[in-house]
């Protein structure tokens, strides 16, 4: 069964804390002392405007302001370095309105994902109990777009890398998913609730490694294949392995999570966490989402493990 991991979750608390205080420290003493404050702890590059957009985009897609106050808040971020023009603009497409940035490099523009696609805002209160006009979405990234994957009947897939906060300090692990609408190419966030523009999402979160996608044909097989209970709507992933797979597949995936951290973060790292999920008979979802095609190769190679995982 797939289940909530904290390893990761806890570095989205941070990097969400780092923001944060910068906003504060703005907020009561100036943006020069908000930098002061990300290049006190170690920042070594900084992109507040990139930031500033990624919460204009949170704050539209919430239900907390009116229509007036989220055009209002979105056309206050211009004029800056990179940002050349902010605007509420109508999306004929989708029949609803969009937030359009134009900066040095691209354009972005950004859809409620709860608006331009029918159905999605009751599948997830009904699936996972989260309202994704809300805060409840926060920290949900890998379920969500995990569910989203299946429930889309177009091609998609979902990808998971790190993404970027207001500076380097601030980075996590994060999936989404990905699809072609329209012969373009757009970036769901669930997090966010919105509908991107791939390659502005990109840009707008400095996605530079990428660990895995998997498509929502494969998806959707290994759900057929390797589930024990097919009840999507209970959330419960049951995978059939031998005790020698558990075995071998949980000292495998604690390998590369202890890898994965020591390579991408400077923090201290809690081996004894990883000890315990690596021990687990339950597999972390982000941990499927990065390591797919090793947890589930040997299911494939040997079909007979269904009957066998049915004796234990």
């Amino acid at each position: 069964m797939f289940k909530n991991s904290n390893i990761f979750h806890e570095r989205y608390i941070k990097s969400d804390e780092i923001d944060q205080r910068f906003l504060e420290i703005k907020k009561t003493e100036g943006l020069e002392k908000a930098i002061e404050y990300l290049n006190g702890i170690g920042a070594k590059w900084i992109d507040y405007e990139g930031y500033l957009m990624r919460l204009g985009i949170s704050r539209f897609t919430k239900k907390y302001y009116t229509d007036i106050e989220k055009k209002d808040k979105i056309e206050e971020i211009k004029d800056g370095k990179v940002i050349k023009k902010a605007s509420v603009r109508r999306n004929s497409k989708f029949k609803c309105d969009e937030v359009f940035f134009e900066t040095t490099n691209s354009r972005i523009t950004a859809i409620p994902l709860s608006k331009a696609v029918k159905g999605i805002k009751d599948m997830f209160i009904k699936v996972n109990k989260i309202d994704i006009e809300t805060d409840e979405r926060e920290g949900k990234c890998f379920e969500m777009a995990y569910g989203t994957s299946l429930a889309l009947q177009s091609p998609n897939k979902v990808v998971t890398g790190i993404i970027y906060g207001n500076s380097d300090k601030s980075k996590f692990l994060h999936s989404w998913v990905e699809t072609n609408i329209g012969g373009k190419e757009y970036v769901i966030d669930c997090v966010l609730n919105a509908l991107i523009n791939k390659k502005g999402y990109y840009e707008m979160n400095h996605v530079r490694e990428v660990y895995n996608s998997i498509d929502n044909i494969t998806l959707k097989k290994d759900y057929e294949n390797i589930t024990l209970k097919k009840d999507f709507f209970n959330g419960k992933i049951d995978i059939f392995m031998t005790k020698n797979n558990d075995i071998y597949v949980n000292e495998y995936v604690k390998r590369k999570i202890d890898k994965l951290l020591k390579e991408k973060t400077e923090d201290k790292i809690d081996i004894e966490a990883i000890k315990n999920e690596a021990r687990s008979p339950e597999i972390p979802l982000e941990m499927y989402l990065i390591f797919r095609d090793q947890l589930v190769r040997d299911f494939y190679k040997y079909p007979k493990m269904m009957g066998e995982f049915e004796e234990r």
